[in-house]
């Protein structure tokens, strides 16, 4: 009899130090989550004025270059409209996240792109993570998508993990269109 009341009160204390541990940890998830979003908004602030850097400098680009929504509408579409490629240059977009494993596996392939390519591609990615609603817009729903934009105005959409062959093929195909 005594030993089933000592279990008792052992799993009372252990289901209540679960249920500590849980909040106190979903709660440090919430503040490291407002935490990010706050040192994103102050980054993003610091892009949109970047802009312009970006056009200037992306020929001597040898990586792929982050950018926002905002700066997708600057530099690619607007995609709040009718699709129309306004690049200086053909370009490859990565809708990817930091959480998602093919994206990771598939970073140093497309960074060897960049620099195989730098001069006459663009390489930008963009987090869906932070930018939701230009993600809603193109129904990215899988990632990574990569968009292959070509300078006759037309892009070529692809979700999924691509080989580092299957990038080149891709790049190789939006540099022939004129």
């Amino acid at each position: 009899m005594l030993k089933n009341k000592e279990n008792k009160q052992i799993l009372c204390i252990l289901g209540f130090l679960l249920v500590l541990f849980v909040g106190c940890n979903s709660s440090a998830r919430d503040i490291n989550n407002n935490m990010q979003l706050y040192a994103f908004e102050e980054d993003t602030e610091e892009k949109s004025k970047s802009v312009e850097r970006i056009e200037t400098t992306s020929s001597e680009e040898t990586k792929p270059i982050s950018i926002t929504s905002e700066q997708f509408i600057k530099l690619v579409a607007d995609y709040r409209k009718e699709w129309k490629y306004i690049g200086k240059k053909p370009c490859v977009v990565d809708f990817y996240a930091d959480w998602c494993r093919p994206c990771r596996m598939m970073e140093p392939s497309f960074v060897k792109m960049a620099e195989k390519y730098a001069g006459k591609v663009n390489f930008y990615k963009i987090n869906v993570d932070y930018n939701k609603e230009i993600s809603n817009v193109y129904q990215i729903t899988g990632i990574p998508t990569l968009f292959f934009c070509s300078m006759d105005g037309k892009m070529v959409r692809i979700s999924g993990y691509l080989t580092e062959e299957q990038l080149d093929e891709n790049v190789k195909m939006i540099l022939q269109k004129k």
